[in-house]
């Protein structure tokens, strides 16, 4: 039995959706809560583990429409995980299911993944089933289990690994299981963002085929759901951003902090311009990392300073650099402080979570993933991130990264 590590087992329990683990013969081994409950729902009596997976595909068909996107009818063996199983490769469908005992008709995005052992032996199959018709909240739920999966695979391919190396002492089958983790993350965020598109795009359309023709009120809710779907496009996007900083990464080299910082501000300029802001820049030195990386964590902390600031009060924006030393590793710190609205204490431990926001989604827009992307890049780089308050009012971030000079 492929082991699973006790705070493994505690993430998969808590995601809201479904997931199911099968062996190589087709059998159910494991599923999480959501899963039994799906399967409750269906079947209308509890799933019992060790039971075939075409007997229990069967047994749905007969109580549910089981169709793609297009309206075809599937059989069992489309499956996503049943094609998993017998192909060995990532598999992945946005089906439509009408459950005949509640009326309602659902969107999934239904993924398929194997995990083989270092022989290339199909082992396992995972099965996972993505809500895409759920509203503004749920939405959030959504991607933000997307992003525990990727943590959740993490463990499980670290648990593996360990197994496989007490048999074999091999490495090989952690870069072989990191790279099918890489896979479902495109084709989960690949499948998102088309039904996205498409209700983006109809909703444009019923924007200028009913305007003026229904009341004001029925098209604040068309604009409600694509401002919505816009939301949903910057979390995938933001998701896979997060998830990527560690995922084809060049090798470090030097960095000129001075240049990747005037590039930034060059990019914000119109933005800058705008909101009649002040940005001062000091003296920056070459540091040891990856420039894009570096590029990302400035611009992520500057839009910040510009968004969160006082109506009445002219932005200023200080981007300055110092060395410091601590636990016998020396660093260089980039600081950008700014005048703005600042972030209580009890916060500022918590903005570094992922998703979390500590203003409305109207005011800061994104995915709430800014800063948790700021502190995995330095986390990349062997360094750390820390925000204070100002005495004038603020923040300070200051941004540790180790100094390979100095060694």
């Amino acid at each position: 039995m492929l082991l699973i590590p006790q705070v493994a087992t505690a993430i998969i329990e808590a995601l809201p959706i479904p997931i199911f683990l099968f062996d190589r013969d087709g059998s159910l081994r494991y599923a999480n809560a959501a899963g039994m409950r799906e399967f409750s729902d269906i079947l209308g009596t509890p799933v019992v583990f060790g039971s075939n997976l075409d007997a229990l595909l069967r047994q749905i068909v007969k109580l549910a429409v089981y169709e793609d996107e297009d309206g075809n009818m599937l059989q069992p063996a489309d499956a996503p995980v049943a094609q998993a199983i017998k192909q060995g490769t990532v598999v992945r469908k946005v089906i439509k299911r009408f459950v005949h005992r509640t009326g309602i008709t659902q969107w999934y995005v239904n993924l398929g993944v194997p995990i083989k052992n270092e022989q290339g032996l199909h082992i396992w199959s995972v099965s996972a089933n993505v809500d895409i018709t759920t509203q503004q909240d749920d939405i959030k739920s959504v991607v933000a289990s997307l992003s525990l999966l990727k943590e959740h695979a993490a463990h499980l391919n670290t648990s593996l690994h360990q197994h496989r190396t007490l048999l074999a002492q091999s490495n090989n089958s952690l870069s072989s299981a990191n790279e099918n983790l890489q896979q479902f993350i495109h084709a989960a965020s690949h499948d998102l963002r088309e039904p996205v598109r498409k209700i983006r795009t109809y909703t444009s359309r019923l924007l200028q085929d009913l305007d003026g023709v229904v009341p004001p009120t029925a098209i604040y809710h068309l604009q409600r759901i694509d401002h919505a779907a816009h939301q949903l496009v910057q979390m995938i996007e933001g998701v896979m951003m997060y998830a990527g900083v560690e995922a084809q990464a060049p090798v470090a080299a030097m960095v000129s902090l001075e240049q990747v910082v005037q590039q930034v501000v060059a990019s914000f300029e119109v933005k800058i311009q705008e909101v009649g802001a002040t940005v001062i820049v000091g003296a920056l030195p070459p540091v040891w990392g990856v420039a894009h990386l570096l590029h990302q964590l400035v611009a992520n902390l500057l839009s910040n300073a510009l968004t969160f600031s006082h109506v009445d009060t002219p932005i200023r924006v200080h981007i300055t650099a110092f060395r410091a030393a601590e636990n016998q590793q020396d660093y260089w710190v980039l600081s950008v402080s700014d005048n703005g609205v600042g972030i209580a204490a009890a916060y500022r431990e918590k903005i570094f979570q992922p998703f979390t926001r500590l203003h409305s989604k109207e005011k800061q827009g994104g995915a709430g993933l800014g800063l948790s992307i700021c502190q995995r890049i330095l986390a990349y780089h062997g360094g750390l991130i820390r925000v204070s308050g100002n005495p004038e009012g603020g923040a300070t971030f200051n941004c540790y990264l180790p100094d390979h000079q100095a060694l």
